[in-house]
């Protein structure tokens, strides 16, 4: 059979058309997973941190007094439950077992780990967990918040996108960073002061403008 060359044209005109639809719809679903993924960490970051401010506020209320009135305990009771029950909706349960068709589709199987500090945190303000080898119940707070709060940087990862960022502001921040005397490492990141640091060169900037 023999082809002209119109036909081959239009053949290789389908071909490209056809190639190109499948290239911009493969980058379409990767920039469409992006955006989710970028939405997803949003939700999570948000939760998580509403969730460590009712951690703060407990321990606070254990600090106040080793016995908070029963409303204030029984308030951040119902705070923590309810963002257990939020945290589902981000991280569900997972490896659902068929036996437990009894129970609701959101608490069968395995609870996920990020949920977990926060019903220790219930538990202990309830008096239902002893604070361990903690000495008391605010230090047990805090030791689960610290637990909570290295879970969900784990899972959200934002060393990676950090260190980009880091790298694009000491380019373009080269000499701020310098004022600040922080000292530059060979492979170019800064070493940061820490907050004594921050204090003795805000002290000393202070000294300057008052001596001017």
């Amino acid at each position: 059979m023999n082809f002209d060359a119109a036909d081959l044209t239009i053949g290789a005109l389908s071909i490209v058309l056809s190639a190109g639809a499948y290239w911009a719809a493969t980058r379409q679903v990767k920039l469409s997973a992006a955006a989710f993924l970028s939405e997803w960490r949003r939700d999570v970051r948000n939760w998580a941190s509403e969730a460590v401010d009712v951690l703060v506020d407990s321990t606070r209320s254990m600090r106040e007094s080793p016995d908070p009135s029963e409303s204030e305990r029984s308030l951040s009771c119902s705070r923590l439950s309810a963002l257990v029950d939020r945290g589902r909706l981000l991280f569900p349960n997972f490896e659902r077992d068929g036996a437990e068709a009894g129970k609701p589709l959101a608490f069968r199987g395995y609870r996920h780990y990020a949920l977990d500090p926060l019903l220790a945190a219930h538990g202990i303000l309830e008096g239902r967990l002893s604070p361990g080898a903690f000495p008391d119940a605010e230090a047990a707070l805090i030791g689960v918040r610290r637990e909570f709060v290295s879970a969900v940087q784990a899972i959200i990862d934002p060393e990676s996108a950090n260190e980009k960022i880091e790298a694009f502001l000491a380019r373009e921040n080269v000499d701020y960073m310098t004022d600040l005397g922080v000292k530059e490492r060979p492979d170019g990141t800064f070493v940061p002061l820490g907050a004594e640091g921050i204090l003795r060169v805000a002290s000393e900037r202070f000294r300057a403008r008052d001596q001017a």
